[in-house]
């Protein structure tokens, strides 16, 4: 207390332009990591990730500069300090082990290419988007609402739903009298014009597999199309749309479940 009250103008000002030269490294350096790393390409995501835990890292050890900095022209001895923690890192290291391992997991995620933010990925029957990948943790939020929030340490099995494209599968339903031929036919003409100019995420026009399955009322027709990743609910629901109205515009009967009402006297 007594060194900071004997602090004077010039103390002050030599302790506060580190400080302020350390702040504007900062923003220059992450400003320059942005430039460089945010780039919009197929790898956006992955340059996102790098680029958020890499200021993770900067925005740590520019605190401790700072810190080190304040000390130092308290009149500690800042340098008795750091060597001081060499001896004690036997007992440092049993201390904070568990946010190593944290470290080394998180940036084994990174290098190995794992997951990215924005990818949708599973743990532990926990299925969500990647929100943010910090030293110490992974932070999930599915779909509804929950946000998942991991050591990275835990993370040991991940499924990844983004790395590839996926399969909007479409099974219809049409009354078993019905040409199969003529369907087909009728659907290969009109899914021509089913592509990226309804929806961005259409990677592919949707095919006809053919019958998947027969009963006594009805015939199911499978259809796919090949969407980005983990967009296949969106255009399944597009797609089943769009077969509806050729189908009923074309008068092709399709089963709908009967109601028969009993009036009783």
């Amino acid at each position: 207390w007594s060194n900071l009250m004997n602090l004077n103008i010039n103390d002050i000002f030599k302790t506060l332009l580190p400080v302020i030269i350390y702040i504007l490294l900062y923003f220059l350096i992450t400003k320059a990591l942005k430039i460089m790393l945010r780039t919009k390409d197929k790898n956006f995501k992955k340059r996102e990730t790098i680029y958020r835990f890499i200021k993770n890292i900067l925005k740590i050890l520019i605190l401790i500069l700072i810190v080190l900095t304040i000390l130092s022209s308290l009149g500690f001895n800042v340098k008795g300090f750091v060597a001081g923690l060499g001896l004690a890192g036997a007992v440092m290291g049993l201390a904070f082990q568990d946010f190593i391992k944290d470290i080394i997991a998180g940036i084994t995620i990174i290098t190995e290419d794992y997951f990215s933010i924005g990818d949708v990925i599973e743990i532990e029957d926990f299925k969500g988007t990647v929100l943010n990948i910090t030293l110490r943790t992974t932070k999930i939020k599915k779909w509804d609402g929950p946000v998942l929030i991991i050591n990275n340490k835990m993370i040991t099995k991940v499924i990844n739903s983004s790395m590839y494209n996926s399969f909007a599968i479409v099974d219809i339903l049409v009354d078993i009298k019905e040409n199969t031929e003529k369907i087909n036919s009728l659907l290969n003409k009109k899914l021509e014009n089913f592509d990226k100019t309804l929806d961005k995420n259409i990677v592919d026009k949707p095919k006809i597999l053919g019958i998947n399955k027969i009963d006594k009322n009805y015939q199911s027709i499978r259809i796919i199309c090949e969407t980005k990743a983990e967009e296949q609910y969106n255009i399944e629901r597009l797609l089943r749309k769009y077969i509806v109205d050729v189908l009923l515009k074309e008068k092709i009967n399709m089963p709908y479940e009967r109601l028969n009402l009993k009036n009783e006297r």
